[in-house]
């Protein structure tokens, strides 16, 4: 008997209303790690500091919130690191939110 199930891809499962935000993430203790895969350029934020500068959105929609410097789309993944881990790594904060005021301008006849 063929079974064809290894071979299919994985289903798409629309997102519910109870999925995984970050607020959830940072009641875990769950930092957030990205990595660009043609540069090998590595980050890691902390969910406080996310939560500030995009709200309370799903962990699975920042991938679209970055771009690396050479202009890729970026990983994303959660990571718990161990109190020796953390002690080794950099991570990135936010100082401040930059909101930039443009001017637009209209013809008058």
């Amino acid at each position: 008997m063929c079974s064809y199930f290894g071979d299919m891809p994985e289903p798409y499962w629309p997102k519910r209303e109870g999925s995984y935000k970050l607020s959830d993430a940072e009641r875990n203790g769950v930092m957030i790690y990205v990595r660009c895969p043609y540069d090998k350029h590595e980050r890691l934020y902390l969910t406080a500091d996310l939560i500030k500068a995009f709200g309370n959105m799903q962990v699975d929609d920042l991938d679209r919130k970055f771009k690396c410097r050479c202009g890729s789309l970026v990983t994303i993944k959660t990571m718990m690191p161990t109190a020796r881990e953390r002690q080794a790594i950099r991570v990135r904060r936010l100082v401040e939110i930059v909101t930039i005021k443009r001017p637009v301008w209209r013809d008058e006849t």
